[in-house]
C-alpha cells in the first residue's frame, strides 16, 4: 500500500527538474524521495532508514552477489503484518526493479526488442532472485516501476519481428492497469530478446498474478514532461526452467520439495541472467 501511495507523488517530483533530461538513476532517487515522504507523513522517525538503494539480492551466494535490486524497502520493525493488510499486499520487506524509458540525446528510440528483453529480466529477477536463506516463507513485496516518456508502444515492441499477427500478450497486459495474468515465455521468443534475458535460459518460462497501478496525465501538457508511471507487483507466480517447475503462491509459502526445487532452479537463473 505505502509503494502504491509513494508512486502517486512521483509526477510532483519529476514536473520540475533541475535538468532537462532525465536517466534510470533519476528516476530511482525520485521514487526513494517519495517513499520516504510518505513514511514522513505517517510520523515515522528517520524514514530514509528504511529505504535502501542496490542491495545485494541474496547473501552468501555468489552467483548472485553482484546482481543488486534497485531498491529495498524495510517496514517490517515499523509496521505490524495482519492478515487483513497482506490481503492488499502489505509486506515486511519490498523489493523493487527500475526500468526508465526514453528517447535517445538524438529523440529516436531504437532496440525496441533488447528493451522489451530488458523488463522482462527484471520480472525474472524479481521474482526469484529475493529470497530469505533457509526458510520455507517467501514474506518480500515484489515490484517493477516501469517508467515511459510518451506510450509504451514507442519504446517496447508489442510484436515479434514487427509483425502485427504475431502480438506479445504479456507486454500488453503489463501496461494495462488492474490485475493480470500474463506469461513469459521464452521458448517463443526472438534470439534477440532470449539473449538480452540470459543466455541459456531459452527453456525459462515466468507464469505471473500481476497488479499494475498506473499514473499518466489526463492531457498532455508538456512533451518533454509527459510521464507514465507503471507500478507492477507481482501477487504470485509459477516457473519453470529445463524441466522443473516451482509455484509461488501470494501467501508465500513453500513445502519442502518445492523450497528444493524453487532453489535449483534459482541458483541456475541467477548464473545465467544478464
Amino acid at each position: 500500500m505505502i509503494l502504491e501511495q509513494a508512486l502517486y507523488t512521483l509526477p510532483e517530483i519529476m514536473a520540475f527538474p533541475a535538468t532537462s533530461e532525465f536517466y534510470e538513476s533519476s528516476l530511482s532517487s525520485a521514487y526513494v524521495v517519495a517513499l520516504t515522504m510518505e513514511l514522513a507523513k505517517r510520523g515515522i522517525q528517520n524514514p530514509h532508514l528504511a529505504v535502501q538503494q542496490e542491495v545485494p539480492y541474496r547473501e552468501g551466494k555468489s552467483a548472485s552477489q553482484s546482481k543488486r535490486a534497485d531498491i529495498v524497502v524495510e517496514l517490517g520493525m515499523i509496521f505490524g503484518e495482519s492478515p487483513i493488510t497482506h490481503s492488499y499486499g502489505f509486506r515486511p520487506r519490498d523489493v523493487v526493479e527500475v526500468k526508465w524509458f526514453r528517447p535517445g540525446p538524438s529523440g529516436r528510440v531504437q532496440a525496441k526488442t533488447q528493451k522489451a528483453g530488458r523488463l522482462a529480466a527484471d520480472l525474472v529477477r524479481v521474482a526469484l532472485l529475493p529470497r530469505v536463506l533457509n526458510t520455507r516463507e517467501r514474506t518480500e513485496g515484489k515490484y517493477v516501476l516501469h517508467a515511459y516518456s510518451g506510450e509504451p508502444s514507442k519504446y517496447l515492441a508489442f510484436h515479434r519481428g514487427g509483425r502485427g499477427n504475431d502480438p506479445r500478450t504479456w507486454l500488453t497486459k503489463l501496461t494495462t492497469p488492474g490485475r493480470q495474468s500474463l506469461t513469459v515465455d521464452l521458448a517463443g521468443e526472438t534470439d534477440t530478446l532470449k539473449s538480452t534475458v540470459g543466455e541459456g535460459l531459452g527453456s525459462l518460462r515466468l507464469d505471473l498474478d500481476v497488479y499494475n497501478t498506473i499514473v499518466e496525465p489526463v492531457d498532455v501538457a508538456f512533451e518533454r514532461r509527459d510521464y507514465r508511471f507503471i507500478l507492477t507487483r507481482i501477487i504470485a507466480f509459477s516457473v519453470v526452467l529445463d524441466g522443473a517447475s516451482a509455484s509461488v503462491e501470494s501467501v508465500g509459502h513453500l513445502d519442502q520439495d518445492d523450497m528444493r526445487v524453487f532453489d535449483e532452479i534459482v541458483d541456475k537463473v541467477a548464473l545465467r541472467l544478464a
